[in-house]
């Protein structure tokens, strides 16, 4: 029996939920997935890869902060808040002080994930083939690792 990467299961456990949340950051995973695989294939470069996964983190957390107000009450004109990742623990994170604590923990892995993949992007990060598979292994479990700890009633097509 082939075993499964557990990349690849995280991947499909993201791709399950991002639907849920927003279509279009759907298919902005959708894009660095495509990517990826252009990568290993050496068609695209380190810097395209970096390029779409840290696009995606930008909106990523846009969305994220966009559920601080219930999605039912969301209309063309709402001005949505300011980016804040306490104030969205509060809102959209499980209930509970271990899931805050470690919901803000992503806070820091995001910064050093943008960081990273900004550096790689303007050529200030030299990173071999293996160095960028582990960069795409810890960005596939921060994104991974949020997912599971949003409290699932913010997206569910019966929350209000």
């Amino acid at each position: 029996m082939e075993e499964i990467n557990p990349n690849e299961k995280l991947i499909s456990e993201i791709t399950e939920v991002l639907p849920l949340l927003d279509v279009s950051i759907f298919v902005l995973f959708e894009e660095v997935k495509k990517t990826y695989s252009q990568w290993k294939l050496k068609i695209k470069a380190k810097s395209d890869l970096a390029n779409d996964a840290r696009n995606f983190l930008y909106q990523f957390l846009g969305v994220l902060n966009k559920y601080r107000i219930p999605k039912s009450q969301w209309k063309p004109e709402t001005k949505f808040p300011e980016k804040s990742w306490p104030k969205m623990i509060n809102k959209i994170a499980k209930k509970g002080a271990r899931y805050n604590r470690l919901f803000l923990l992503q806070k820091t892995v995001y910064e050093k994930m943008l960081s990273d993949l900004s550096a790689i992007l303007k050529n200030r990060y030299n990173v071999s083939e293996s160095d960028m598979e582990s960069i795409f292994k810890r960005y596939i479990e921060h994104i991974s690792t949020i997912l599971n700890l949003l409290d699932e009633k913010i997206y569910s097509p019966t929350s209000t």
